[in-house]
């Protein structure tokens, strides 16, 4: 069938050891393996100190774009910002059958 078909790899990114207060990047790949084109609706993401950006959000069938994940180890103080984290960042998209993808991100801060 003609329809839109979203992509996204890894599943997930380890950041492995992060000093407290070091901003970590990593680029995920999305990929339109669809037919049609591939509208990304909406990034979001499960805390404030993770943000994601996306530099096309229209993918043509066979295109990919990098899903570019900026974490900020810093943006939680206390004990909770420190140890075993992991983050969630969501893509809403117009692939019918995945209308919303998920990705994670972890990082051990110290």
């Amino acid at each position: 069938g003609n329809l839109p078909q979203i992509e996204i790899t890894p599943k997930s990114f380890d950041f492995g050891e992060v000093q407290y207060g070091d901003i970590a990047e990593y680029s995920f790949k999305i990929k339109n393996t669809g037919s049609e084109i591939l509208e990304i609706k909406r990034l979001a993401t499960s805390c404030g100190c993770t943000s994601a950006k996306i530099a096309k959000v229209e993918l043509n069938p066979g295109e990919e774009a990098d899903l570019r994940v900026t974490y900020d180890s810093g943006a939680m103080s206390g004990p909770h910002g420190k140890g075993e984290q992991e983050r969630i960042i969501y893509v809403k998209s117009s692939d019918p059958v995945n209308p919303q993808v998920e990705v994670m991100v972890y990082a051990n801060v110290r």
